[in-house]
């Protein structure tokens, strides 16, 4: 799970700073653009891992190597999960929560300041 956290959250960083630039606006572009963009990157953080998921169990152990850190940081992530993933789980809890409302408020807040404006923006 704290992997595709952490795809997640790196196009959402870049879409929350585009965000904090223009002054808290959201353009439409961003608003659809963002969700996909989150998807893919949660895939691409969890690339190394689909091999053993569909059963490919020798190409996943091949994928084991420190240059799957290209996928987010995969490799170095499962080092280190085995160890603080149990103290960390509240932590990816509340991230995991926090992903889709601040989506949500971006939009919210859009929405708001739109309808505010009589439909001009």
């Amino acid at each position: 799970m704290h992997q595709l956290l952490l795809g997640a959250c790196i196009p959402l960083v870049i879409g929350l700073m585009i965000y904090l630039v223009r002054g808290c606006r959201a353009s439409l572009r961003l608003l659809m653009l963002l969700p996909p963009t989150m998807v893919i990157g949660s895939i691409w953080a969890v690339a190394p891992d689909i091999p053993r998921i569909i059963g490919w169990h020798s190409l996943y152990q091949r994928l084991q190597i420190p240059a799957a850190n290209i996928f987010f940081w995969h490799y170095s992530i499962d080092r280190m999960e085995a160890a603080h993933l149990d103290a960390m789980a509240p932590i990816f809890n509340i991230i995991a929560l926090l992903l889709p409302l601040i989506l949500l408020g971006m939009a919210w807040r859009e929405l708001y300041l739109t309808e505010k404006n009589g439909g001009s923006d």
